[in-house]
């Protein structure tokens, strides 16, 4: 904000500190709250010197006294928002499936819907097929009900389980002091009942929803995240909308007078939002999670993710390994930093 007033922003919200960062102050009056809800992904700040910044869920503007104003509905934004970027005397800010872009004073935004890139094909990747099908979001708001009901019964198999395994244990230290049993009888008869009854019924789902799991996070991830698959009709990856879900980050590039946008299909440019992306062939390797990093910097981009920090010539095409000085040829694939 000034020489001496500068915000850090991510995961744990927003702080002002100092030019040395010797102190810090919450900077969070009026973000919504949760932890979810401060997820902070960029903060711009305008050539007028207005400041915005978007979360996960939220647009803001910086007001007086330095609250933060929730445009959230004024935009029309009703998606996860993944970026945002200013780019001469537009905003834009970036969804997973869609653009919204306003011109000063910002008080209006447009929706886009990006056009279908040269080599696009109607598929997913495992992951994302797997992850929304653990979720059920593969199936609309129906199959997630159905798999916050999986979540409920998981509470009553682990309530029962309980009782089924302490019940015989308190009933024969009851018999032993000729104490009545008949209630504990009953409670465990019941138990085991219903427990039987729910993981015989809902077994297939139970296994299904475990083992979907699994391949969520590492070592499993790492097998099936390069994998592809059609999309599948009558579920939310048939879509006519050929980015959805999968734009993360957009950046200008002034002297190019184009837009970077990485995707999970890898980066692209553009030249306005009516325009059809041009897949970049060579760029710098990137952790399958995405993109951390993307600043400018004199002569390129500076490239971050969990594969490394590389220095990117967009003129020349030339990736440089910011760890080991070392230019990058080819696919590179490897542990993570």
């Amino acid at each position: 904000l000034s020489s001496d007033s500068i915000l850090l922003y991510g995961t744990a919200g927003i702080w002002m500190t100092d030019s040395l960062q010797t102190t810090f102050s919450a900077f969070t009056s009026g973000l919504e709250k949760g932890a979810d809800n401060r997820i902070v992904n960029r903060i711009v700040q305008t050539s007028g010197e207005e400041v915005y910044a978007v979360t996960t869920f939220d647009f803001y503007k910086l007001g007086e006294n330095n609250h933060w104003v929730n445009m959230t509905v004024q935009a029309g934004i009703t998606e996860r928002i993944t970026d945002m970027e200013m780019a001469g005397d537009t905003l834009v800010i970036l969804t997973r499936s869609h653009l919204y872009y306003s011109r000063i004073p910002f008080s209006e935004f447009s929706r886009v819907e990006l056009c279908r890139p040269n080599d696009y094909t109607p598929e997913t990747n495992m992951f994302r097929f797997l992850w929304l099908l653990h979720s059920g979001q593969l199936f609309g708001i129906t199959g997630q009900l159905f798999v916050d009901f999986l979540g409920m019964l998981l509470i009553i198999l682990s309530v029962t389980g309980v009782i089924c395994f302490f019940s015989p244990k308190i009933i024969k230290r009851r018999k032993h002091r000729n104490k009545p049993v008949k209630r504990f009888v009953h409670t465990m008869k019941i138990s085991v009942s219903w427990h039987n009854k729910i993981g015989i019924l809902f077994l297939f789902f139970f296994l299904l929803l475990s083992v979907t799991g699994m391949f969520l996070r590492p070592p499993l991830l790492i097998a099936v995240v390069r994998s592809k698959i059609k999309n599948i009709p009558g579920t939310v990856l048939h879509t006519s909308n050929p980015w959805n879900d999968k734009l993360r980050t957009i950046r200008y590039e002034p002297d190019r007078h184009l837009y970077l946008l990485y995707t999970s299909s890898g980066f692209y440019t553009l030249k306005n939002f009516e325009a059809i992306p041009h897949k970049i062939q060579t760029t710098p390797p990137v952790s399958v999670m995405g993109v951390t990093v993307l600043e400018p910097t004199s002569g390129g981009w500076l490239v971050g993710s969990f594969s490394g920090l590389f220095h990117w010539n967009r003129n020349t095409g030339m990736i440089l390994n910011c760890n080991t000085g070392e230019l990058v040829r080819g696919i590179q694939r490897g542990r993570p930093i």
